[in-house]
C-alpha cells in the first residue's frame, strides 16, 4: 500500500506555523500569490491544530481535502487551489528533510467535479471584441488582451505600472513572472493609447484625475461593459477567466499544465475535456 511507504511524522502546530512562515518567505511570486498561499496554509494550520493524530500520511491529507469539500463546502477550483498550496508546502518540507516524501502529491480529484462551470469564449470572438473596440473602449480592450494572453486574475491588473511594457519590441512582462508576451501588430492602436497616457499607472482612475490607479471593481465593470456590448452577458468575468486559462496553457502546448490545473491523470482526458472548445481541437 502507498500509505506504508510514508514515514509517519508528527509536527507540533507551533513548529508547523514556523515552517509555513519560512516557506512563504522563500516564494518568488507576486504579493497576491503569496497572500493566497498564506491564506490557504493558515486554513490548513487551523485544521492541523484540531487534530491530535496527524502524521502527514496520504490518508491524513485526503481527510483534510474532504474537510474542505464537505464541511467548508468550497467549490472544486477553490479546493484545487488550497491543495496546490499544501502540495507546495509539503514539497518544501521534503526539501528541508522534515518529510521523506510528499503525501499531498498523491491526491487526485474526480473528473466530473472539474468540468468548467462556464463556457469559454472562442478565440475568434475574443479577437473580434478587441480589434473592433472603439476609442472610448481602448482601456477595457487592453485589459481583456492582457488577461486573455497571460492567465492573470483581474486583481493583478490593479496598480500595474506602464513600465511592464517594452514598447520597442511590443512585448510585456507581468509582475514577477518570467514569461514575456508578444503583442501582435494588429494591436498597434492599443500601444498608441498606452503611449498617449501620461500617467505612471496602466489603468488610471479618470474620475479622481490625480493619477491614482483603478480599483478591482472598476476594472471588472469596464471589462463587463465591453464584453456585454459584444453579447457576452452571462457571467462575463468568469467566462473570460475560463477562456484565459485554457488558451494560455494550450497556446504554450502544455497539456501537462492543463492536467495540473484540473488535477487530471490522463492526457487523453484533457484532450476530451477541450473538445467543447473548437479552437482547442488537436490537429
Amino acid at each position: 500500500m502507498i500509505e506504508d511507504k510514508f514515514k509517519k511524522i508528527e509536527i507540533e502546530n507551533k513548529v508547523l506555523n514556523e515552517h509555513i512562515e519560512k516557506y512563504l518567505s522563500t516564494l518568488n511570486a507576486s504579493p497576491n500569490t503569496i497572500r493566497s498561499r498564506k491564506h490557504a496554509l493558515e486554513l490548513f494550520s487551523n485544521y492541523h491544530s484540531t487534530r491530535k493524530l496527524f502524521f502527514f500520511q496520504v490518508e491524513d491529507i485526503n481527510k483534510y481535502r474532504r474537510y474542505i469539500e464537505r464541511t467548508l463546502l468550497k467549490k472544486p477550483l477553490t479546493v484545487r487551489n488550497y491543495m496546490s498550496a499544501l502540495n507546495g508546502f509539503c514539497k518544501y518540507l521534503t526539501e528541508i528533510d522534515i518529510l521523506d516524501k510528499n503525501p499531498a502529491s498523491r491526491i487526485t480529484y474526480k473528473i466530473k467535479d472539474l468540468k468548467p462551470t462556464v463556457k469559454a469564449i472562442s478565440l475568434s470572438i475574443m479577437l473580434e471584441i478587441i480589434l473592433d473596440a472603439k476609442e472610448n473602449d481602448y482601456e477595457a480592450a487592453l485589459m481583456i488582451l492582457i488577461l486573455y494572453s497571460s492567465n492573470l486574475e483581474v486583481k493583478d491588473l490593479v496598480g500595474i505600472k506602464k513600465d511592464i511594457f517594452k514598447v520597442n519590441d511590443r512585448s510585456f512582462s507581468i509582475l514577477n513572472s518570467n514569461n514575456t508576451f508578444k503583442i501582435d501588430n494588429r494591436f498597434n492602436f492599443l500601444i498608441k493609447y498606452l503611449l498617449n497616457n501620461n500617467n505612471d499607472y496602466l489603468f488610471t482612475n479618470k474620475i479622481k484625475k490625480d493619477g491614482s490607479f483603478l480599483s478591482k471593481r472598476a476594472i471588472e465593470e469596464n471589462i463587463k461593459k465591453l464584453l456585454k456590448k459584444n453579447g457576452i452577458k452571462d457571467n462575463p468575468i468568469a467566462r473570460l477567466k475560463q477562456s484565459s486559462i485554457l488558451y494560455y496553457y494550450y497556446r504554450n502546448r502544455s497539456i501537462s499544465k492543463l492536467r495540473e490545473v484540473y488535477n487530471i491523470k490522463s492526457d487523453n482526458v484533457v484532450k476530451k475535456h477541450l473538445e467543447q472548445f473548437p479552437y482547442f481541437r488537436s490537429s
